[in-house]
């Protein structure tokens, strides 16, 4: 080799060295600053739901703690996948995060299509509220308790239907007929207000809604048999859960917040901080101004609560995955 050569040899490892250092120096910098710039929040939903209204109130709470601009992208479609697809895809940096649910997540993971992900493919950061489906009856229903419901279907096998909005609202179903040994048929409607038409025009015996629609359905003269949540909700005090009733089931809801897998732990740790600020002073009352219950969980405790919760899905999903494929 020539002198030449022997001298290209050795500054061409050299200066990747440099080059490798510097980069690291430069990525080590921009995690210790973090952040300095706007960071992006993925909502997987349409702009408008409820879930796009925890987000822009969590957004805007987040901006004045972390002191950055917080841009809320909506990407809807394919029940959650296609946003929480795109996190996934993003640098894996903290400067892109997403809001999604326990259930909407989990049911994605087992029954949608295309996704690119599992629930392990996420940090989880918080999760901020809490809500729980209802079951309604239609006016006239000879049944207007939990109990009431059990004994009618159980007399009449497969002949009580019930309307539900999606997928999720499925596993409240499941879970209703295996606590009340009961077998009722879904009917799958078209969204919340398209379930609440079928029940108050006959179309479907009982309907499956989130709380959000309490106010509504008495309004509309539906009886409301029970809410799926562990305990009594604050926005609707004075309906029982199923598990007061004696059947043992709940299908609670929360929002949660996830980066993608492998951001730097200091950038986890800036945003658990931020987010423990921000619940601690305005974040309870911010979510009563848009009729959501305040319900936090800081990063240890919303994992471990969603371990629990996931393999509780996981196995009412597969244990009835023809009801689930069949709507």
């Amino acid at each position: 080799m020539t002198l030449m050569k022997r001298r290209r040899a050795m500054i061409v490892p050299a200066i990747a060295l440099v080059l490798a250092t510097n980069g690291s120096a430069v990525l080590a910098q921009e995690t210790s600053d973090f952040p300095t710039r706007a960071i992006t929040m993925i909502v997987p939903e349409p702009a408008g739901g409820g879930t796009d209204r925890v987000a822009r109130v969590v957004a805007d709470l987040l901006s004045n703690e972390m002191g950055v601009t917080l841009v809320v992208k909506n990407s809807p479609g394919g029940s959650g996948v296609i946003g929480l697809n795109e996190l996934i895809s993003s640098e894996a940096d903290g400067y892109t995060m997403a809001i999604s649910s326990n259930r909407g997540m989990i049911t994605g993971v087992l029954l949608g299509e295309g996704m690119r992900y599992d629930e392990s493919s996420f940090e989880y950061l918080a999760g901020v509220n809490v809500t729980a489906d209802l079951i309604l009856a239609a006016p006239g229903a000879p049944y207007a308790t939990a109990q009431e419901l059990a004994e009618y279907a159980a007399e009449r096998p497969g002949e009580v239907l019930i309307g539900i909005p999606g997928t999720g609202p499925l596993v409240t179903a499941v879970l209703a007929q295996r606590a009340m040994d009961v077998q009722l048929t879904p009917l799958r409607f078209d969204g919340g207000n398209g379930t609440l038409t079928a029940v108050m025009g006959g179309a479907s015996d009982t309907g499956i809604l989130t709380a959000t629609f309490a106010d509504t359905a008495s309004d509309q003269n539906l009886a409301i048999l029970g809410v799926a949540s562990m305990e009594r909700l604050e926005s609707i005090p004075d309906v029982p859960t199923f598990i007061e009733q004696g059947y043992e089931f709940a299908d609670e809801i929360t929002r949660i917040f996830v980066l993608p897998e492998g951001v730097p732990e200091e950038v986890v740790e800036a945003y658990a901080a931020a987010f423990d600020a921000i619940a601690a002073e305005a974040l309870p009352s911010r979510l009563r101004e848009i009729n959501e219950i305040p319900m936090y969980r800081g990063r240890a405790e919303i994992a471990a609560y969603l371990e629990e919760n996931f393999a509780l899905l996981r196995d009412v999903i597969e244990t009835n995955r023809e009801a689930f494929v069949s709507q």
